[in-house]
């Protein structure tokens, strides 16, 4: 049978969008190997994080779907989110014991689903890749929204930007004491002791029960998009986000991918071709020449 061996090593998931975009290759049945990802979540090298907390269907693969590891970057409402429910079912089932600790989870906070308007706002290192937004868009968005629900959840990896949040929000908020926040310069992938199973469980169990909430508003990030497809549809979810800055990040990711797929190679036919011409000489002198260095 093929293997399927998961290479790719960071946040949860990021290794499960890179995860969904291998699966969608395979052809005929196939075995998943994920011991060579997911290393911040085990203290057991030889654990399989994927085995451990998803439970894939063994019925034949459904049809295959468009994902992108990128579809993070991309406006979550506009994204098919249905075609996509029967593949995030059928290889991203929680275990029994996630589902029923976000059960547990929404038991102790006295969460009503139905009743509640969600915020997922990924904070501290997330700048470095695009723009955070605006705390206080999100507080206004809350305020305007926030009469016609019974709770509010605000879940959010930054110290000042939950700070923010409560102080601008107008009314009590749910905060998920179980999960820690940083300081806006920490890196939680790192900050974070993940391998922690109970921590690990505590959130991934908040990620289900937020997908579950009757409104959500998302920041960019993984988590966000993957609380996009667990929810399957797009209806009560809004996606705050520069997306003129997310369109040129798309538009850079797919030229280096382009690049380094294409033009390298080419770039090294023509610097043989030049080093055979000159003898062996360095080419990096002829280079600097041409660019005036």
């Amino acid at each position: 049978m093929q293997r399927l061996v998961l290479t790719h090593d960071c946040g949860f998931f990021s290794n499960c969008s890179v995860l969904l975009e291998e699966i969608q290759r395979m052809d005929g049945p196939f075995q998943i190997d994920t011991t060579g990802s997911f290393s911040m979540y085990r203290s057991d090298p030889t654990t399989d994080v994927y085995e451990k907390y998803f439970q894939p269907s063994t019925k034949a693969q459904v049809d295959k779907i468009h994902f992108d590891r990128w579809m993070c970057a991309r406006d979550y409402t506009q994204l098919p989110l249905e075609r996509f429910s029967p593949s995030i079912t059928q290889w991203f089932t929680f275990r029994d014991f996630v589902t029923e600790r976000s059960f547990s989870l929404q038991a102790k906070y006295g969460v009503d689903p139905d009743r509640t308007l969600a915020v997922l706002f990924r904070g501290t290192d997330k700048k470095t890749e695009n723009p955070l937004e605006d705390p206080q868009t999100i507080a206004r968005f809350v305020n305007k929204l926030a009469a016609g629900y019974d709770s509010v959840i605000v879940q959010t990896d930054d110290q000042s930007i939950y700070e923010h949040l409560v102080r601008e929000i107008d009314r009590d908020v749910i905060v998920f004491s179980e999960l820690p926040r940083y300081s806006s310069d920490s890196d939680p992938h790192t900050a974070l002791q993940f391998h922690d199973p109970e921590l690990l469980e505590d959130f991934l169990s908040a990620v289900l029960l937020i997908s579950r909430c009757k409104t959500v508003i998302l920041t960019t990030s993984n988590v966000s998009l993957w609380i996009a497809l667990f929810r399957g549809h797009t209806k009560g979810l809004l996606h705050v986000s520069d997306f003129g800055f997310l369109r040129k990040r798309l538009m850079f990711l797919e030229l280096r991918s382009r690049w380094f797929y294409v033009s390298i190679p080419k770039l090294l036919r023509v610097y043989r071709k030049i080093r055979s011409e000159l003898g062996g000489k360095p080419v990096a002198s002829l280079t600097d020449g041409a660019l005036g260095k």
